[in-house]
């Protein structure tokens, strides 16, 4: 993490990069992985107490959105034998997953329907075929 920094959207601003290019190696990164140069300059008008804190994580209700706004729609999906075997997939199998997600089988987590939708999603866009 100490170096993802550069490579995060908002701080691609050329003049950060600019203003950061200059500075010794010293001076960009110690201490180490406490990003101090940002915390003076970018957020010094911001409560320090927002950064000195443990990480937390962030979840997106991917689980909530397959079981309720997207079931129907993924459930037209998954269950279309064009689109799972452009994926190289058993409609079958894909259909009988779909089905033990949406009844709660224990162990059966969203990222292994959202996977499968994603890339049938990703051929049907790309008009690719995994076949």
């Amino acid at each position: 993490m100490a170096s993802s920094l550069e490579v995060r959207v908002p701080f691609l601003d050329h003049r950060v990069v600019e203003a950061t290019s200059v500075l010794s190696d010293e001076d960009r990164f110690q201490p180490l992985g406490k990003k101090q140069v940002l915390r003076k300059l970018a957020l010094r008008d911001l409560d320090a107490t927002l950064f000195d804190r443990p990480k937390s994580g962030f979840v997106l209700p991917i689980d909530r959105w397959a079981r309720n706004s997207l079931k129907e729609e993924m459930t037209a999906a998954l269950r279309d034998r064009n689109f799972c075997e452009a994926a190289g997939l058993d409609a079958g199998a894909v259909d009988r997953l779909w089905s033990a997600f949406l009844g709660g089988a224990r162990g059966l987590y969203w990222s292994r329907v959202w996977a499968i939708y994603v890339l049938g999603w990703w051929c049907r866009e790309h008009r690719m075929s995994v076949r």
